[in-house]
Parts: structure tokens; C-alpha cells; sequence
């Protein structure tokens, strides 16, 4: 049982083009910017998580399970934090998030084959915890989230689970 996590400093950038990722727990890509390119296949039985930006706890930043900490922001994010997703396969068995201030998803899969977990794709400025267990976020303009001839799929069984969230200043969604 092994998780993979790949961390850089809010200033870094974290790239994976071509090959695959696979992990028998949960997978975390976390930086300044994140880029799959041609990766056919990210797999995890547990969470994948996408994150840039400067976050202060970097691991599940948008989990139910790890709001036990104050109230905060828990990322913060500008344009120059993207993350891209193209021509990328990715598979979770407990959902697939990703937060950054810019985002675009295209030619890709993403897939939650679990019976909990979301699918959350969100180019926020702000993102943080109230009252320990709701979740708070801000966008601007230039927070823009694109998924252009891409398939977004939850199989997600639990009644609070089953939602495909895309959340930005400006979601733009395209087939062609």
C-alpha cells in the first residue's frame, strides 16, 4: 500500500508529460504549477488531488477528513498558479480534485470509480474552511477554468458524493 506525492515550493513547477503515474493509495501532484501532458494513465485507488498555489497544509487541502484545523485559508492562488490537464487519462477510486487559479483540462478523462469521492475542479483565488467542516472559496475574472473536448465521469454511489463541480471567475466548457 503506498501513496505517491510529489511536492514543490509555492514558486515551482511539478510537470509529467507522457508515461503514467499509479499509486495503491491516493496521489498528490502539489506546486506552484502543476502539467500532465500525455500522461495516459494516473491511477489511484484513494484521492487524486491537483493543487497549485500556496496552500499552508498541501495535503487533501479541500477533504472533509483533514478540516479538523481552525478556520482559514487553506490555499491561496493567482493566475500564474495553473494547472493543465491534456491529452491525460486519470482514474481515482475516492475522487479527483483539483484547485488552482487557473485550470484547463483538455483531450482528457477524468474518472471516479468509487462509491464516495467528487470530482472538483476549481480556479479560485481563495480557498479555506468555516466552522471546521464548510468550505469557503474566492474567484475572480482572472480565474478562469476551460475542459474542452475532455469526459468528466463520477460513479460515485453515495448521495453527498455524486457531484462533477466546476467552480471559477470564468468556466468556459467546449466540445470543439
Amino acid at each position: 500500500n503506498s501513496a505517491l506525492s510529489v511536492k514543490a515550493g509555492a514558486n515551482d513547477a511539478v510537470s509529467v508529460t507522457g508515461g503514467s503515474l499509479s499509486a495503491d493509495k491516493n496521489m498528490g501532484l502539489y506546486g506552484g504549477s502543476v502539467k500532465l501532458d500525455n500522461v495516459k494513465t494516473a491511477k489511484a485507488t484513494g484521492y487524486i488531488d491537483l493543487i497549485a498555489g500556496n496552500a499552508s497544509n498541501y495535503e487533501r487541502v479541500y477533504n472533509e477528513t483533514s478540516k479538523q484545523h481552525d478556520d482559514g485559508h487553506d490555499l491561496t492562488a493567482s493566475s500564474a498558479n495553473a494547472i493543465t490537464v491534456k491529452d491525460s487519462t486519470l482514474t481515482s477510486g475516492d475522487g479527483i480534485a483539483a484547485f488552482g487559479g487557473k485550470i484547463s483540462v483538455s483531450g482528457s478523462t477524468l474518472t471516479n470509480t468509487g462509491k464516495v469521492g467528487e470530482i472538483d475542479v476549481n480556479a479560485v483565488s481563495e480557498y479555506g474552511t468555516v466552522h471546521g467542516d464548510d468550505d469557503t472559496w474566492t474567484a475572480t475574472k482572472d480565474n478562469t477554468l476551460t475542459v474542452s473536448k475532455s469526459t468528466l465521469t463520477n460513479s460515485s454511489t453515495a448521495d453527498d458524493d455524486k457531484a462533477i463541480e466546476l467552480q471559477g471567475g470564468k468556466v468556459t466548457i467546449m466540445d470543439g
